[in-house]
């Protein structure tokens, strides 16, 4: 779905995306717990380190794209 330049359905397709993301991070932190339960806390700690850091490479990225517009 398209929203445009419409801000009720950006919102609302951001809060139902978020509420999707919710539900995969529990799905994450469980298979972590799995997968290495001796080692959760070092696996976790380096697994959001790594998904962190498209929060400042993304945006930067981005912003190289879309330099012209």
């Amino acid at each position: 779905m398209y929203a445009g330049c419409d801000r009720m359905w950006s919102n609302i397709l951001a809060i139902i995306a978020m509420g999707f993301a919710g539900f995969a991070y529990c799905g994450c932190m469980t298979a972590v717990i799995d997968m290495s339960p001796t080692f959760a806390g070092t696996v976790m700690g380096l697994s959001s380190t790594l998904a962190s850091t498209s929060s400042f490479i993304f945006p930067v990225l981005v912003g190289f794209m879309t330099n012209e517009e």
